[in-house]
């Protein structure tokens, strides 16, 4: 298993960290590695963190890794310095920038003997080894690269120079847990920068980190904050195989292979094929802890698959706030360690079957309530059947037909293409309670013309396959907005893209032949089906956006597709062929754009028309999801959390 910040490393109950790792150990993880040993006050991820420390940690991490020595699994920590990416006052790098300092010769010895302090700590809290964390944009990924290491003086000068912080960490290491404990190496494979290091560098450096004591190699990919995805949706899985290949080809050491490895089928054809092959899930193991031992047993089918969402499993700042995932919702408690069975067994009605009603209904009648769900749709799921038909989330499509399955195996009554009419015969004790889930409608912009013919709204394109023309204006820059691109400049009919065409259309080349691993020509992606206008009406919403989450990637992709976008832009009227703009506070420049069709994503209105037609009832009524919120938006986990907490309350 990977290291994967949790959340829970700081709370005072150890025991539900321990649970949390005994019960993928005990289902088949052979080594895991616990994040993360803070090596000093300048490294943290997170401001709450502490330097690991002999009092108070060394007792707590020996209950868990005797724990999941228990289990013959090998428990390793991970040594950590972040860096630039610290949150510290005194953020460290190799050069000085507008948020990092240059770190000074005096302090980065004092880190080497840091390191070694730290690792006999772990050691004697009895771990089978540690892991040095020298990826991403951490302080060792820093002084690797020639990208960012550019010093003169010894810890930079040359290729050999740049190599030795990272040499006297592992040697002093080494000095400091013996021969016998285990020292891994996670390093940036592939920087994704035309002036990374080249194949002969890596090799170099591979080689004199196995002759210092290393034991086996983690790779990562990317360094700088490049838009290249790396991980996650809007990646391909296997994608970096070729590279885990070749690191695997010029070592004898153990390489552990990683990032959406693919199929249990690829996995044994990597096995066969190198004998010093490893492999590490993060993600997978979050989402079904028994993940590896429904593969041993041949119950593949069985498999609760990792949505790959990005929806709540990165770990926030908040201290004692664990990670989310929306298909495991009680990662570090059972459902029955959180709720006891309803003293008084209800029936309650559920209107609307998207995630906050079909979440409450499982969770209703767990607890013993007999749940009777209604949607007016001819299937469940609402937006979610949306975000379904977006490159990248697909998963969401497994995970609705696990729900639907879940649905009566607990005893909820499922009535689609159904119309709830609240009249008096409600109130003659046919239902106990009535729960609202009837998310949101699109929000219309008072433009000129909205009521045009050639104007829809995201939920018309995406939920009833609305006919769109070639050329279209989409109008709102935010989460929504990005999904619909994608949607749009892709044919409905188009296969998923293989590695070899998502490396292409990436730029992205063989790390043996091309520095960094950047191909160095124009990338070649599919023409794109349609000619996209965004338009921001506000200024600096698309910077906003960026910065909010991990949008990067995603705007980059549509740009690739040829989207034109509109800064600071006014909306002055819309007709059947085209949308008239005027730029900044003094509406100059009045511009036509030749459009087939313009898109709204201007926000949404909670769908609360129900809620006023039961006002006159005298039934206890509760809302959840969308429909809840003035914004009519809630995150996954936000609508998950507040169908829980209902369904405990009732």
């Amino acid at each position: 298993m990977a290291p994967f910040t949790t959340g829970m490393e700081r709370h005072a109950n150890i025991r539900t960290l321990i649970d949390f790792y005994v019960q993928r150990a005990r289902a088949g993880a052979s080594m895991i590695t616990i994040p993360e040993a803070i090596i000093h006050k300048t490294g943290k991820r997170f401001s709450y963190e502490r330097v690991f420390d002999e009092q108070l940690d060394i007792p707590r991490h020996r209950l868990l890794a005797d724990a999941l020595h228990q289990h013959d699994c090998l428990a390793i920590m991970q040594l950590v310095h972040r860096g630039r990416m610290a949150d510290s006052r005194l953020r460290l790098s190799s050069k000085t920038t507008k948020t990092s300092w240059r770190a000074p010769s005096f302090l980065l010895k004092r880190l080497i003997h840091q390191y070694g302090i730290i690792a006999e700590r772990v050691i004697r809290s009895h771990y089978d080894g540690v892991e040095i964390d020298a990826s991403q944009q951490s302080l060792l990924a820093d002084f690797l690269s020639p990208v960012t290491n550019r010093r003169k003086d010894e810890w930079g000068r040359s290729q050999l120079a740049r190599f030795k912080l990272a040499l006297d960490i592992v040697r002093c290491v080494r000095r400091s847990i013996g021969p016998d404990k285990l020292i891994g190496f996670r390093f940036n494979l592939i920087e994704l920068s035309p002036k990374g290091a080249d194949w002969a560098e890596t090799t170099r450096l591979v080689h004199m980190l196995r002759m210092a004591g290393v034991d086996y190699f983690c790779a990562e990919f990317g360094n700088t904050q490049q838009t290249i995805p790396t991980a996650g949706p809007n990646t391909v899985p296997g994608i970096w195989n070729g590279a885990y290949k070749a690191l695997a080809a010029i070592t004898d050491l153990p390489v552990v292979f990683g990032q959406d490895l693919g199929n249990p089928s690829t996995l044994n054809e990597l096995a066969q094929s190198h004998e010093n092959a490893l492999f590490e899930l993060s993600t997978a193991l979050i989402a079904d802890p028994n993940y590896i031992h429904k593969i041993q047993s041949n119950c593949q089918e069985s498999i609760t698959p990792c949505l790959r969402c990005f929806l709540g499993c990165q770990k926030t700042d908040k201290e004692n706030t664990p990670i989310f995932c929306p298909i495991n919702p009680f990662l570090f408690h059972s459902f029955d360690q959180l709720t006891k069975p309803a003293q008084i067994r209800k029936r309650i009605l559920v209107v609307g079957a998207g995630i906050a009603g079909i979440a409450f209904s499982i969770f209703a009648a767990k607890r013993g309530h007999k749940v009777d769900l209604h949607e007016s749709d001819d299937r469940i799921g609402g937006q979610l059947q949306m975000m379904g038909k977006i490159s990248g989330k697909q998963g969401i499509v497994s995970w609705l037909a696990y729900l639907n399955d879940e649905l009566p195996r607990h005893g909820v009554t499922v009535s689609t293409n159904s119309t709830i009419h609240f009249d008096r015969s409600l109130e003659n004790g046919t239902y106990d309670a009535c729960v609202i889930a009837t998310g949101s409608f699109p929000k219309l912009a008072d433009i000129e013309g909205i009521g045009s013919s050639n104007v829809l709204t995201f939920d018309e394109v995406l939920s009833q396959d609305a006919p769109v023309g070639h050329r279209v204006g989409i109008i709102g820059i935010n989460a929504l907005t990005l999904d619909l691109a994608k949607f749009l400049t892709e044919s409905k009919d188009a296969s998923p893209l293989t590695p070899a065409q998502w490396l292409s259309a990436w730029g992205v080349g063989d790390i043996a032949q091309h520095r960094g691993g950047v191909l160095g020509v124009i990338p070649s992606i599919q023409p794109p089906k349609r000619q996209l206008y965004l338009f921001e009406a506000k200024e600096n919403e698309i910077e906003s956006l960026l910065s909010k989450g991990d949008y990067k990637a995603d705007w980059q992709w549509i740009l690739m597709n040829g989207a034109q976008t509109f800064q600071n832009v006014n909306f002055e009227t819309i007709d059947n062929y085209s949308i008239r703009v005027s730029f900044g506070n003094q509406h100059k420049e009045s511009l036509p754009i030749r459009v087939d069709h313009v898109v709204l994503c201007t926000g949404q209105t909670p769908n609360r028309r129900l809620v006023y037609a039961l006002q006159s009832l005298n039934l206890p009524t509760y809302q959840i999801g969308a429909c809840s919120t003035d914004s009519g938006y809630q995150t996954i986990s936000e609508i998950i959390q507040n169908a829980f907490t209902l369904a405990c309350e009732l």
